[in-house]
């Protein structure tokens, strides 16, 4: 009979092994990489949103990354370990706190300033020092970041936002409505002459009851929550001065901060080392982010960085950048995640490009004759989505619908849709054994 126990209780385990593993393998492309910096209880540590909505993962240790292979291995042991003991065990480790992640930076970046950003590099710094309104969150909804919520009238044209309470700026201020009135005040403003300041002097924006920022269009826009992740900065910082000044300011670099979970501790031309914002909420786990510089015109170079083990992480690769990454280093983990972003081609029907796009019925011809998904497997490897629509899919907008559904002409539209592709971004995490 002790035998027979023994032998039932291996075979439970067995299997209780081969269930988690699964689950385990199964994890990433369900889950991806929720929440915000400081992690959210799943104790794998905690992810910042960049512009592209891509959640990045930071980990809490000076080991940055543990490879998957080890998650599973500790996984298995717990399991076990819980079936013949017959005691509850923890299978993921709680991060500890501390400790310096290195990441390889595509290109230098400029004004360390959200209302100033020109480079992709300068975007992903900011994305860990400033905050927006909104965010884009795991499952590519648009949510409250800075706002609590927010409301919209019924003709769809005002936008009424409740400012969260509670919120510090890095230097202990408190963050109000104030900030944010200020912030959009910039961008209207007519010595501001960055991308976008068009857009911006379309939009009314008042203040509301105590803590609301009231924002004020001219047509109904169901993407609007989502040009609100632009960084706030701070009115006690900047206020009083003209948007050169804003940019020339060493608040705009050298001692930027904002009330995202990083501020600027040092910078140079060859790094920008992040320290932890002691008033960010939640906290993260690290204690410091470098974030090392490689040429703009050698992206090949921070990909070698991580494969000589230089740097822990890189992003943004390509999946062909992936493959030559993991030939020169096998002990890496790569994370794929979506991105709220749209590579498109459109076509230009006045201008120079009327003798070509001139005609309705040669843009709907071109644009049926491309196949979206044959692109989507053979050049990206499978890593994006096709999209039928130029309109973002959000909770508020309408379902998306293929374009050639509905004929142009009644639609009432001059342009026809352009053609898009909903992408997907790999990371590659430098593993420490």
């Amino acid at each position: 009979m002790a035998k027979v126990v023994s032998t039932l209780v291996i075979t439970e385990a067995v299997l209780a092994v081969l269930l988690m593993a699964g689950v385990l393998i199964q994890t990433p492309k369900s889950s991806g990489l929720g929440g915000t910096i400081g992690g959210g209880g799943d104790g794998t540590g905690g992810g910042y949103r960049t512009r592209r909505g891509l959640e990045r993962q930071i980990y809490s240790r000076c080991e940055p990354v543990i490879s998957g292979r080890r998650h599973l291995i500790a996984a298995m042991a717990a399991m076990v370990v819980a079936l013949v003991g017959c005691q509850p065990v923890a299978t993921v480790p709680k991060p500890a706190r501390g400790g310096t992640a290195v990441e390889a930076l595509v290109g230098a970046a400029g004004v360390l300033n959200p209302l100033f950003e020109s480079v992709d590099s300068t975007r992903d710094v900011d994305s860990v020092i400033y905050q927006g309104l909104t965010t884009v969150d795991s499952q590519q909804n648009v949510v409250g970041l800075l706002a609590s919520d927010w409301s919209v009238s019924v003709d769809h044209l005002t936008y009424t936002f409740n400012i969260r309470n509670g919120i510090k700026w890095a230097d202990g201020q408190p963050f109000s409505a104030d900030d944010v009135l200020f912030t959009f005040h910039v961008l209207q403003d007519i010595e501001y002459t960055q991308p976008g300041a068009d857009f911006w002097r379309q939009v009314g924006v008042g203040p509301g009851g105590p803590g609301q920022v009231v924002f004020t269009l001219k047509a109904p826009s169901a993407s609007f929550p989502l040009a609100l992740r632009i960084g706030i900065i701070a009115k006690h910082v900047f206020g009083g001065m003209a948007p050169a000044q804003i940019a020339a300011s060493p608040y705009s670099g050298v001692r930027a901060f904002g009330t995202g979970p990083f501020k600027v501790g040092a910078l140079s031309d060859l790094a920008i080392t992040l320290d932890r914002n002691p008033n960010a909420a939640p906290q993260p786990y690290l204690d410091h982010l470098v974030l090392r510089t490689y040429p703009a015109t050698d992206p090949q170079s921070a990909i070698r960085a991580v494969g000589q083990g230089v740097a822990d992480l890189v992003g943004g690769l390509e999946p062909q950048e992936v493959d030559s990454l993991q030939a020169i280093a096998n002990n890496l983990s790569v994370v794929d995640s979506r991105m709220f972003t749209n590579s498109f081609v459109s076509f230009n029907p006045t201008g120079d490009g009327k003798q070509f796009f001139g005609d309705v019925n040669v843009r709907l011809a071109l644009e049926q004759a491309v196949d979206r998904q044959r692109i989507v497997t053979e050049v990206l490897a499978g890593k994006a989505d096709p999209d039928p629509s130029p309109i973002p899919v959000l909770r508020s907008s309408p379902r998306s619908r293929a374009p050639y559904e509905t004929p142009p002409t009644q639609r009432g539209h001059r342009r026809q849709w352009p053609v898009r592709i909903r992408g997907h971004h790999s990371r590659c995490l430098g593993t420490v054994e």
